[in-house]
């Protein structure tokens, strides 16, 4: 009761064993956190919040405490907590290790796919798939570099394994814990207990391309054949993207190179997707049990004075997967089928057609928000049919320089659009959000783009109405010193909303057909 009354005695006391008992390194306050925080964010957080944030959040957790995982697992084989110095070079070759086979994994997709099997086949072993005759799944770890913004936290876990030598000293041995050996078989198990890959099937179409200045676009129309028997299917979507291959084999999306994909019919039950950070089109409402649907991918560069060099290589990759609630089972009951249509290929300068509004705001804690409605007008001769492919239309919308005083995420920036001419269940209300990623630069992202055919009707007068709204959050900033005054923080920013027709079947889009007016 004494130490529950005093919580610095406690402190202190579990300080000083976790210094003294050999492998009660993993023990630390903040090793015991971030295992909790991997497996809570595992097999919980990532099925609830799913996500970038809780995509991250294992990675950081991991860091943290596998190296004191190491150096807590050599104290138990030497049956004594290291000295100083040698806990210093332990815990510095066992943060190098860890990070230099953490950015393989992460970079280079050989090691990615190496990592999966291996890991898949040590669940496959330990979890009792041998006994019961269970194939060996491999787990889903993908190919990320992004991921690779969770190295620093190894300093965190440099910096404890060193603290904690330094107040070990040279203490005479103590006896092995019961506790520290419990720690470290549950953080062990936490290390493979990474989710085993979901049942799935796919098939993919690739091919290498070439985009030049006067033939700044290329289309390719692809059929998409399914044949589902699988009562416990989760999904079904077609995934594209374009990428091109350093000098090093490693891949990375083609820069200045737009793609989308446009399906036959642009109402129909085939949706665009928002699950993936790629193009990406949702076939499990047309595709449930059977389907036959034409879908196009539109390869663009974004300025094609980008090729007056010369042709700008790409690759376009359009994969078709479908994926059951299932784990570990082996692939889903079902045909799939994507095929290259060679006779309704294009490659040329497509006629376009684009209106752009361009403008600014401030927020901060002057002005706490900011709002400003548009009305899009698009006349009906510039959406005659064909409707969909070969014709493509975007609303594009995002942001060319920030300048912030304080956080610069301490907004709620968003744009909105809706047509009144369709009902309300016609098409999703599209709603899209800025923020930068706080460690990125200028230039920014790609652009969110919105389907802009959806929202119309074929050879009718389309009017959507648009609505950049922006609030401040003054909570992100740190506080100032308490009774000095808060200084004035601010965000400045630059934005644009572009709407852009494109046909590829040779037809005239006339100008002055698309106008964006500011509305009441």
């Amino acid at each position: 009761m004494a130490l529950v009354q005093d919580p610095h005695r406690l402190w202190s006391r579990w300080v000083a064993w976790s210094c003294h008992s050999p492998g009660a390194l993993i023990c630390h306050p903040i090793a015991l956190a971030s295992l909790i925080l991997l497996i809570a964010n595992d097999h919980v957080l990532k099925g609830l919040v799913p996500g970038m944030v809780t995509g991250k959040l294992s990675d950081v957790a991991g860091l943290v405490y596998f190296p004191l995982l190491v150096v807590a697992g050599l104290d138990i084989v030497r049956q004594k907590p290291s000295t100083a110095a040698r806990r210093d070079t332990v815990a510095a070759m066992a943060c190098l290790l860890t990070a230099i086979a953490f950015a393989s994994i992460k970079t280079i997709p050989q090691a990615t796919e190496l990592f999966n099997r291996a890991l898949g086949l040590t669940q496959w072993a330990i979890g009792g798939g041998a006994l019961a005759g269970a194939p060996v799944a491999p787990t889903q770890g993908l190919t990320d570099p992004s991921d690779l913004i969770a190295l620093p936290a190894l300093f965190v876990a440099f910096g404890i394994a060193r603290r904690q030598g330094l107040r070990a000293g040279n203490p005479q041995p103590r006896r092995l814990s019961a506790l520290s050996l419990a720690t470290i078989f549950v953080a062990g198990l936490a290390s493979i207990a990474t989710s085993p890959a979901m049942r799935s099937s796919s098939t993919d179409y690739e091919e290498p391309l070439q985009l030049t200045r006067d033939a700044p676009a290329v289309t390719r129309h692809l059929t998409v054949d399914v044949t589902n028997r699988d009562a416990k299917l989760d999904s079904i979507d077609l995934i594209a993207r374009t990428y091109s291959v350093g000098a090093d084999r490693v891949q990375f999306k083609t820069p200045g190179v737009l793609l989308t994909l446009v399906p036959d019919d642009v109402r129909g039950s085939v949706t665009q997707s928002s699950d993936y950070f790629a193009p990406a089109l949702s076939l499990f409402d047309a595709c449930e049990s059977s389907c036959h649907e034409g879908v196009t991918a539109v390869v663009r560069l974004a300025d094609p004075e980008t090729a007056a060099a010369g042709p700008i290589p790409t690759h376009l990759e359009i994969t078709l997967a479908a994926v059951a609630s299932e784990e570990g089972t082996g692939p889903v009951d079902i045909d799939l089928g994507l095929v290259n249509d060679a006779d309704r290929a294009f490659q040329g300068a497509p006629a376009t057609l684009v209106v752009r509004e361009t403008g600014s705001f401030h927020i901060g804690s002057d002005v706490a928000a900011y709002s400003q409605r548009f009305k899009i007008t698009i006349e009906g001769e510039a959406l005659g049919e064909p409707y969909g492919f070969p014709l493509v239309g975007r609303i594009q919308v995002g942001a060319t320089h920030e300048t912030s005083l304080g956080h610069p995420n301490a907004h709620d920036t968003a744009f909105a659009f809706h047509s009144p001419s369709l009902p309300e269940d016609a098409y999703r209300y599209g709603f899209y959000d800025y923020a930068r990623i706080w460690y990125e630069e200028p230039p920014f992202e790609d652009p969110t783009v919105l389907d802009l055919l959806p929202l119309c009707e074929p050879g009718m007068t389309c009017v959507i109405n648009a609505m950049l709204t922006s609030t401040y959050d003054e909570s992100l900033n740190d506080p100032p010193p308490s009774g000095a005054t808060p200084p004035l923080r601010s965000i400045d920013l630059d934005w644009y909303l572009e709407v852009r027709l494109e046909a590829y079947d040779g037809r005239e889009l006339p100008e002055g057909t698309i106008t964006i007016e500011p509305a009441d």
